[in-house]
């Protein structure tokens, strides 16, 4: 586990955030939104191997994606989208159990549950992909307002059906969004305030200068949050966010 610390240090930018306690880590997780237009792109097999997750939660997963990383991790379970780069997908070093696609209606794109069997015990994990904040002719600003209550209806869907011990994604929405907020009425934690406070996870096109924090690890109560971090890594629009866990 040191020499997994060891390596993170070496692809990340740090911002200061609580001194992690790896000795104490159980079970490691990471949610990366690969952004479908960068199949052909290098870097996301190193950064895997050297960050070495136990669990991989992707979204924007493509059929060129998969043929790409699928030989990384011995249980997968891939979901192609409804559109092209609307895909999902589940990677682990341990056994998946119970896996069911939600397809809520109004969203977007397709939600993954499964139950992970690892060594600390069973962990319910989710991995989704919220509506983008874009309006009908592609304006943020618009789209910011109107996708909000989507969001939120999507969140609640899920959350019906059951509360994870761990859901991950992209959420396009920051942690002052009500859709977010859902997931701490239900009891989870967001794993970045404590450990990675001022880290974004999005940022713009190009040299723009966008930054936007809107890719979460909510933590439930059975499960505690051990560090977490955003590594600056990656073809995507979207930085991977890792967090360690440990059975609560």
């Amino acid at each position: 586990m040191w020499l997994a610390w060891m390596a993170l240090a070496s692809v990340t930018a740090c911002a200061p955030r609580r001194a992690p306690e790896p000795e104490r880590t159980e079970l490691t997780a990471m949610t990366w939104n690969l952004y479908f237009q960068a199949s052909d792109q290098p870097g996301v097999e190193e950064v895997l191997a050297q960050v070495d997750p136990d669990l991989l939660m992707l979204q924007e997963t493509t059929a060129a994606w998969q043929a790409r990383l699928e030989g990384l991790f011995p249980y997968q379970h891939w979901v192609p989208g409804p559109e092209a780069g609307g895909g999902v997908a589940l990677l682990s070093k341990y056994p998946l159990e119970s896996v069911a696609i939600h397809t809520v209606p109004g969203a977007r794109f397709p939600a993954q549950r499964a139950v992970v069997q690892t060594p600390s015990g069973p962990i319910e994990v989710l991995n989704l992909h919220l509506i983008p904040p874009f309006g009908p002719r592609g304006s943020l600003i618009t789209g910011f307002f109107r996708t909000k209550r989507p969001r939120y209806r999507e969140v609640e869907a899920l959350l019906e059906l059951g509360v994870p011990d761990l859901a991950c994604g992209d959420f396009n929405a920051s942690e002052r969004e009500a859709s977010v907020s859902l997931f701490e009425k239900a009891g989870m934690l967001s794993a970045l305030p404590e450990y990675a406070p001022g880290q974004h996870t999005w940022h713009g096109p190009g040299d723009r200068d966008f930054h936007w924090r809107i890719d979460h690890c909510m933590v439930g109560p059975a499960w505690q949050t051990t560090s977490a971090q955003v590594l600056e890594v990656g073809p995507s629009d979207h930085y991977p966010l890792w967090v360690g866990l440990r059975d609560g």
